[in-house]
């Protein structure tokens, strides 16, 4: 995810009072397993090109109710991974329709 991108996705998660951000992990070179099997979160956010989206199967497979929200480079595409594994498209990224869906994806956990 571009670093604009990721900082815009930040501060829109941040901005909402009912979602708590418990890592911030800005770049696709940084494993995020540690960082998911230490803060045991509900739902992850990273870039589409991200390599845990092809990894997430098994991190998915651990964690039965961990979802991923994947985020297109340009912000036009936004993906909830689930572990049936489900894939739902959610189409363009804004920062109110990021908050619903980390929202959605966590009251489902």
């Amino acid at each position: 995810m571009p670093g604009i991108l990721h900082d815009i996705v930040r501060e829109a998660l941040r901005g909402a009072n009912d979602v708590v951000v418990v890592a911030d992990v800005p770049d696709a070179d940084t494993p995020i397993d540690l960082e998911i099997a230490r803060t045991d979160p509900s739902v992850v956010v990273l870039g589409a090109d991200h390599p845990a989206i092809a990894a997430g199967v098994a991190l998915l497979a651990d964690r039965a109710r961990l979802k991923f929200l994947a985020v297109g480079a340009d912000g036009a595409e936004t993906t909830l991974y689930e572990v049936e594994p489900h894939r739902t498209a959610l189409g363009e990224l804004s920062p109110s329709a990021l908050v619903s869906a980390v929202r959605n994806a966590g009251a489902a956990a």
